[in-house]
């Protein structure tokens, strides 16, 4: 019920740490036609509750077949459709989040009030020897409008801690980032060498127990903000889609989602004592905030 569709293949960003340019090429996109064929095909295989648009970078797709962006074209043919009852936007590189993007997740119909931006990083100086292309104050101003023009949005980002030649300044800065961002959903890695990539023969190599201890309080600093975000869901009402119907002696358990929870690696809505099938969609009340999950009954 819950469908991932790769609307490109390969990067062309060449981040100093990542290897996907040489393993996978340049970007290269998928013609709109071909995309919606595949939509239609996955619908008339089964149940599609769940659309998840996905490339190493959404948001150049378009731009090598047809002169410019066209992802929010894209979205907006694939809304038009009318297949699935969520369109969830991954792996859009803050460099190319443009207002047409914002105002399709805005205004299009099946568009998760959701998008994973991942930023890597908040320091300019780190930034600039990743490669990223994008600055601080331009990631704030993403995040700034997308949450004054889609209200209720759920931003998921990720970061990378122990790049050679981040400092203590540049680490204790990016914990100040999160924090006052308050990121609704994030994943973080320690810094990771991979050969034939720029950041092996960097200067300022991390020791390891540096980037471990500079990891668990990233992650601390997160549950923080985490718990906090979902302790205020506490007594809603929300939409979700059951993933999945366990069984606990005589006690039935829904695991689901609410359509700012991506599959896979965000967290759960805990629905006790409810008998539904995967790709259902019930109303329920939250009752509990975890780090991460949340516990809920479902609504009759």
């Amino acid at each position: 019920h819950s469908r991932f569709i790769k609307i490109s293949e390969g990067c062309s960003n060449r981040c100093a740490y990542c290897i996907i340019p040489q393993l996978r090429g340049s970007h290269r996109s998928r013609p709109i036609g071909s995309i919606l064929a595949e939509v239609k095909a996955l619908a008339a295989s089964g149940p599609l509750c769940e659309l998840n648009i996905i490339g190493q970078d959404t948001t150049l797709y378009g731009t090598d077949i047809y002169g410019a962006p066209r992802l929010p074209r894209l979205l907006q043919r694939i809304s038009r459709l009318g297949l699935t009852r969520w369109i969830r936007v991954l792996y859009a590189h803050p460099a190319h989040v443009s207002e047409e993007l914002i105002d399709a997740l805005a205004v299009l119909p099946g568009l998760c009030h959701y998008i994973d931006i991942p930023m890597q990083h908040s320091s300019d100086r780190i930034l600039r020897r990743m490669g990223r292309k994008v600055t601080r104050r331009g990631m704030e101003r993403i995040v700034e409008k997308l949450r004054a023009r889609i209200p209720g949005i759920a931003i998921r980002t990720t970061f990378i801690v122990g790049l050679p030649g981040e400092t203590e300044r540049d680490f204790e800065g990016l914990l100040d980032f999160v924090r006052r961002l308050r990121f609704e959903r994030l994943g973080a890695f320690a810094y990771s060498p991979e050969d034939g990539t720029r950041a092996v023969g960097m200067s300022g190599q991390v020791p390891a127990n540096v980037k471990d201890r500079r990891l668990r309080r990233l992650l601390s600093a997160q549950r923080t903000v985490s718990r906090r975000l979902n302790s205020r869901l506490v007594g809603k009402e929300l939409e979700v889609l059951v993933d999945e119907a366990r069984r606990d002696g005589r006690r039935h358990i829904a695991i689901a989602r609410t359509e700012q929870h991506a599959p896979e690696v965000d967290g759960e809505v805990i629905v006790e004592r409810c008998r539904a099938s995967p790709g259902e969609f019930i109303r329920v009340r939250v009752t509990g905030a975890l780090d991460y999950d949340l516990t809920a009954v479902r609504i009759p």
